[in-house]
């Protein structure tokens, strides 16, 4: 019989700063923001005996408030993917073994 890890995945709650700024002949103007309402979602999976594939997406959002009429929502998503190696001593990779 063949030990292996299965896949594993997570998802959270996250708080996102966005920092930027432009500059203005008279002035250089700080475009901060703070994403307070978001998530994220990461997974991964065994390819080979050291080797993870890897994904996650993150979502935030934000509402300026400038009248009772007037809401501007802005969203910040990011998505990613890759591999992941692990060295030999790491104990996710000690659990399994491809034969």
């Amino acid at each position: 019989m063949r030990d292996r890890c299965d896949g594993h995945a997570t998802i959270g709650y996250q708080f996102l700063h966005a920092s930027g700024s432009f500059f203005d002949p008279r002035s250089i103007i700080d475009d901060s923001r703070n994403f307070p309402l978001g998530f994220n979602i990461d997974v991964s999976a065994p390819v080979a005996p050291h080797v993870r594939l890897v994904g996650e997406v993150n979502w935030g959002r934000h509402r300026d408030t400038f009248t009772a009429n007037l809401n501007v929502d802005r969203t910040a998503t990011a998505v990613g993917g890759g591999i992941r190696l692990l060295s030999p001593s790491d104990p996710l990779a000690q659990r399994r073994s491809f034969r």
